[in-house]
């Protein structure tokens, strides 16, 4: 049985920024592991950009896309990133869909957006696990304030590379603790355990222990 995965994007198809084709590309490949994704994004009306019709052709056919409520940039002359402008919108349509029981998981798929906290509130009203990519987060020399679910725990060093922690006071507390941390050391720690050769090398090393262990 496929599990119901929940993409979050601010920008989609027809975007050309990173954010959209991000999700496109995984939400073509993630049935082949089990996951039937759904995509909530942001009103493509209310884009900042152009958007390009023709991208529109590259989405994996009969993909599940909600657009959310987007407030304009027009006839106020509202300004700022789409992620702002549909963070409750967003919000919304991936509350509906945890209440359909249509979301086993929930993926915001920039760490840096301004969506990213979605995740966690969604998290905390309904329990649904959701993940941003942590390491892409210290890569950019950025700490990490979540819970002890999941992978974290062996990513983040507590007080090291951010804080885990299991309470909105927590949380708090922690926001106030940000200083502390050291953003090159955030950086080192994503390149020495999560950069592309760093995993390579460890994923080398252990198929050769086990094709040693088969030899043997």
């Amino acid at each position: 049985m496929s599990r119901r995965l929940v993409l979050v994007s601010s920008h989609f198809a027809p975007s050309n920024l990173v954010g959209g084709h991000r999700a496109r590309l995984w939400s073509r490949y993630l049935p082949e592991f089990g996951w039937e994704p759904t995509v909530v994004t942001g009103n493509p009306r209310h884009y900042e950009e152009q958007p390009d019709p023709d991208l529109e052709r590259l989405v994996a056919p009969g993909l599940e896309v909600v657009h959310a409520a987007t407030l304009p940039v027009r006839p106020i002359k509202l300004v700022g990133d789409v992620g702002v402008r549909a963070f409750w919108g967003c919000y919304r349509a991936v509350a509906d869909l945890v209440r359909q029981r249509r979301a086993d998981f929930v993926l915001v798929t920039i760490p840096s957006n301004f969506l990213a906290p979605l995740g966690r509130l969604v998290h905390g009203r309904f329990g649904v696990p959701f993940g941003i990519v942590f390491a892409e987060s210290l890569a950019c020399g950025t700490p990490v304030i979540s819970c002890p679910t999941g992978a974290l725990p062996e990513i983040l060093r507590q007080g090291v590379d951010g804080f885990l922690i299991k309470s909105i006071e927590e949380a708090c507390e922690a926001v106030g603790k940000l200083g502390t941390i050291d953003r090159a050391a955030c950086r080192r720690r994503a390149v020495e355990h999560f950069s592309a050769d760093a995993v390579l090398t460890r994923y080398l090393e252990l198929y050769t222990r086990l094709v040693g262990r088969k030899a043997a």
